[in-house]
């Protein structure tokens, strides 16, 4: 389809402006384009358009006790972003940005160009059988830690306004139409876990369209 055809496009366009992006230094470049590789075995990164993906969300309240309800999200690339989260009769919906530069990069090591991100080695890695690199834009500012021998995105590291890190780890990456994608993604402090997501479905590349995001 030409549609197809013309998104596959302005994905390989896109992946070529991030790999130049003079903010990113060499070795950063090269592990981000190494997990992008990785993360696709069976298919070409720059093929990736859009992605469904549903299941259950998990937030636990005091003790062992925790809501649970059903969880959409959608993406179109490279900036199209839709969170449905319902609880019952309960419905929200979210296009938060941020929320969408996050779930990417530690997904599939995508870079949102929306937010203007650039990568940077960080001089440092928590253990030696990882690699990471600093992500940064004008309201963003993150770590991306990858599985050293693998190059697969693990988990993203991040700061919200003086707060303690919250952490976002990448989880049970099953192989989807050439893709590694995770089916789990759960969101922790410290102290707690803030969210669990468990997809039951990945679609990849379904036939969404800018209209499947309209308010």
């Amino acid at each position: 389809m030409v549609w197809t055809s013309a998104l596959a496009g302005l994905g390989a366009a896109l992946l070529l402006v991030q790999a130049r992006n003079p903010a990113a230094d060499a070795k950063a470049r090269d592990f981000v384009e190494r997990s992008r590789s990785a993360i696709a075995p069976g298919a070409s990164p720059a093929a990736l358009h859009s992605l469904v993906l549903s299941g259950r969300v998990r937030i636990p309240q005091e003790g062992s006790v925790f809501d649970e309800g059903h969880v959409e999200i959608k993406v179109l690339l490279p900036d199209r972003f839709n969170r449905t989260d319902a609880f019952g009769a309960t419905v929200k919906t979210s296009r938060d940005r941020t929320q969408f530069a996050r779930l990417m990069l530690g997904a599939v090591a995508f870079l949102v160009p929306a937010e203007k991100l650039a990568i940077r080695s960080t001089g440092e890695e928590a253990f030696e059988d990882t690699a990471a690199v600093d992500v940064v834009g004008p309201s963003f500012n993150a770590r991306l830690v990858f599985d050293a021998p693998s190059m697969i995105p693990m988990r993203l590291t991040y700061f919200e306004k003086g707060a303690v890190s919250t952490v976002m780890s990448f989880a049970d990456r099953r192989l989807e139409q050439g893709y590694l994608l995770p089916h789990r993604v759960s969101t922790q402090v410290p102290q707690r876990v803030l969210e669990t997501l468990m997809f039951d479905e990945i679609l990849v590349n379904p036939p969404l369209t800018p209209a499947d995001f309209r308010p």
